[in-house]
C-alpha cells in the first residue's frame, strides 16, 4: 500500500516517521471522516518495532480501501487505546473472522519428493530404452542416509527435506526458499553472425540439456498438519523407497517410470517404462 501511495518515498530508507507523516497527509479525509463518526482523535503513527502485530486484537477496526476500477486493493486497521472501543459501534461484539486453517484443514496438499537429478543431452535422452541404468549425479545425503527433498510452491517457496525408512520419512528441515533473483531481460551481448535464411538447414537439437529428475509417487498431507509440521515429523509414503517406482521427469514432463538401484557407491535408476517416442536406433 505504502508503494502505491508513496512512490519512491515508501523506501525503507526514509525514516518510519516521515513515511508515516506522508501517509497521514494523504488519508487526512478519511481521518476527518473517522474522527466524525467516533468523535474520537485519530491519529496515523509508524507501528512500534518491538510491538508485534496481533490479526485478532479485539480494539482493531478491520477496513479495506480498493480503487474505483478495482484493479488495486488493501487492507488496514484501526486499533483503539481502550479494549471495549468496539463496543461503542456495535451492541454486541462483531463476528470473528473464520480461521481459513481450521475451514481446510482437510485440504489436502499434494508433496512430491525428489531423489536427485541428472543433466543429459537431447541425444543422450532420446536414446534412453527400457532396462537401461541412468546414474543420478546429484543427490543428498546425511550420515549415509538418502536424503529427499519436496517443494511447495509458496511465497517464499517452502523446502521439506526428509529421510526415508521404509515406508516412512521422517521430516530433517523444513526452510523457506530465497526469492528468485530478478531476471535481466538485456539480451547478452554475442559475436556477429549472418541471419538464417529459409534455405538453411534446421538446427541440431542433439546437445541441447536436459533436467531429468527422479521423483517418489506424490503424496499429500492435510493442509492442518501442514501448519503444524516440524522436523521429527513422519509422512506415510505408499511404498519402500527401495520397491517404490520412481518417476522420470524431463524438464517437468513425466516421460517415463523405473526402480532405485545401488551401483557402488552410487545411485541408479534402472529404465522400466518410458513414454516417450520411440528411440532411434543406435
Amino acid at each position: 500500500a505504502e508503494s502505491e501511495w508513496l512512490g519512491d518515498a515508501a523506501d525503507r530508507a526514509v525514516p518510519a516517521v516521515i513515511r508515516a507523516a506522508l501517509l497521514a497527509d494523504l488519508a487526512a479525509p478519511l481521518a476527518a471522516v473517522l474522527q466524525a463518526a467516533t468523535r474520537q482523535r485519530v491519529e496515523l503513527l509508524p507501528p512500534p518495532a518491538s510491538v508485534p502485530v496481533s490479526h485478532t486484537a479485539p480494539a482493531a477496526l478491520r477496513f479495506e480501501l480498493r480503487r474505483a476500477d478495482g484493479a488495486w486493493r488493501c487492507h488496514g486497521a484501526l486499533l483503539f487505546d481502550a479494549p471495549d472501543a468496539l463496543s461503542v459501534f456495535f451492541a454486541t461484539p462483531p463476528a470473528a473472522r473464520p480461521d481459513i486453517r481450521a475451514a481446510y484443514a482437510s485440504l489436502p496438499v499434494p508433496l512430491v519428493f525428489e531423489i536427485g537429478r541428472t543433466e543429459l543431452t537431447m541425444a543422450e535422452l532420446a536414446d534412453v530404452v527400457g532396462g537401461d541404468i541412468i546414474a543420478i549425479e546429484r543427490w543428498r545425503a546425511h550420515e549415509q542416509n538418502l536424503l529427499c527433498v519436496a517443494r511447495l510452491p509458496a511465497a517464499p517457496a517452502w523446502e521439506i527435506t526428509g529421510r526415508p525408512s521404509g515406508t516412512r520419512l521422517t521430516v530433517e528441515r523444513i526452510r523457506e526458499m530465497p526469492l528468485e533473483p530478478t531476471r535481466n531481460d538485456t539480451p547478452p551481448t554475442t559475436a556477429s553472425t549472418h541471419d538464417a535464411s529459409p534455405d538453411d538447414a534446421p538446427r541440431s537439437l542433439d546437445g541441447l540439456a536436459v533436467d531429468l529428475r527422479f521423483e517418489l509417487p506424490p503424496t499429500s498431507i492435510p493442509l492442518g498438519e501442514l501448519g503444524t509440521l516440524q522436523p521429527g515429523a513422519v509422512i506415510e509414503l505408499q511404498q519402500g523407497i527401495n520397491q517404490s517406482v520412481i518417476h522420470l521427469v524431463a524438464n517437468g514432463m513425466l516421460i517415463g517410470t523405473g526402480h532405485l538401484i545401488a551401483v557402488g557407491q552410487k545411485l541408479g535408476v534402472r529404465v522400466v517404462t518410458l513414454t516417450q517416442p520411440t528411440p532411434r536406433e543406435r
